[in-house]
């Protein structure tokens, strides 16, 4: 494939793509600026799917049009959300959905709410607890908080795929997901600020490596600097990288061979400002880890504890193992004890220490 192609349009850009897929191992993650086309291209696979009642889908896609299901009412502060496809409906009602989009929502706002549901009445609202047998009901909850609620919903569908795909087919309890070839993904962070779009991106590859390994298609499309960066440094070759840009001759896609955007160095930065400030939270030990795994792939280490020194190394590694998985860590209690920051921290300084990284304040 050339590293350099140009096309009329988004439509040839489409079908080139679904020309290359049936021999594309690779996800592939677009970066793009608003404007070029991006988004037609998610709707063109959204496009793919069947639109009677009882058809399952051959794209799950995450676009404007999912987020647009959701609307917030202020008067009453709940979250309205239209299921328009039968198979949703479905996986709400018999798959036990709303179970796996608290955990997935737990893992991103670190406050002391969670979201209930009215399925029937297709409806949210979110609660806070307030520390004795009492509770605030339909609290207002901030657009970042709802962008990764929705956003929640969506990886809790994937989430249940990977689950579901991952069975023999006579044993799966749904076939919802029995034709799906295609995962779209256009922007999931919007109005989302750095430190979560981070975590964000760390779960989502984790997602997507399975996705792979089941011969499921990815596209991920942004016009996120961090976001593509993370991603892409994270997959590193595992993934096809390309960018889009547009101009009067058309639209030109380009390999991208190197990320660009040194997100490595912003991750560090806001580590060493939480162990200075005692604001430590479950997603700086996920940080943490994506930087030693990636330093130790660089030095030629096969394993992150080769990289960990002193007397309690086997300790570090045994929290970071914990805070640093969320299925694991959606389970522990949401503060985190002082003596596992200060080996978190102890570790980090030794870490900036013994390897000489220059961390901007």
């Amino acid at each position: 494939m050339p590293a350099e192609r140009m096309f009329n349009d988004v439509n040839a850009l489409f079908v080139d793509i679904k020309r290359l897929f049936p021999g594309q191992k690779k996800p592939i993650l677009i970066y793009a600026f608003n404007g070029t086309g991006k988004t037609r291209l998610a709707n063109l696979f959204y496009d793919m799917n069947l639109r009677d009642e009882e058809s399952s889908p051959v794209c799950l896609n995450y676009s404007a049009l999912f987020e647009d299901a959701f609307q917030w009412d202020n008067t009453v502060n709940e979250l309205h959300f239209i299921v328009q496809d039968e198979w949703l409906r479905r996986l709400f009602e018999d798959e036990g959905l709303e179970s796996r989009i608290k955990e997935i929502y737990g893992r991103y706002h670190f406050s002391h709410f969670e979201p209930f549901f009215d399925v029937e009445n297709q409806l949210v609202y979110f609660q806070m607890a307030t520390g004795d047998d009492e509770s605030s009901d339909h609290i207002k909850i901030s657009r970042a908080e709802e962008s990764l609620f929705i956003w929640s919903v969506y990886h809790a569908v994937l989430d249940l795929m990977v689950d579901t795909l991952s069975d023999d087919i006579e044993n799966r309890t749904t076939d919802v997901f029995n034709d799906v070839k295609y995962i779209v993904i256009d922007d999931p962070v919007s109005s989302i600020d750095d430190t979560r779009i981070i975590s964000l991106a760390i779960d989502l590859v984790e997602t997507v490596k399975q996705l792979k390994e089941l011969n499921v298609k990815v596209i991920i499309l942004t016009h996120h600097a961090l976001f593509f960066n993370v991603v892409k440094n994270m997959m590193q070759n595992e993934v096809s990288s390309w960018s889009l840009s547009s101009s009067y001759e058309g639209i030109c896609r380009k390999d991208i061979k190197d990320s660009p955007f040194a997100y490595h160095l912003f991750a560090m930065a806001l580590i060493k400002q939480a162990i200075e400030n005692n604001t430590i939270e479950r997603y700086h030990f996920n940080l943490f880890r994506a930087i030693l795994e990636k330093t130790a792939n660089f030095l030629g280490y096969k394993h992150y504890i080769s990289l960990l020194t002193g007397e309690n190394k086997d300790e570090t590694y045994r929290i970071l193992n914990i805070y640093s998985h969320s299925r694991i860590a959606d389970m522990e209690p949401q503060d985190i004890p002082s003596d596992h920051k200060k080996l978190f921290a102890d570790m980090f300084n030794g870490f900036l220490k013994s390897y000489n990284w220059k961390i901007e304040d």
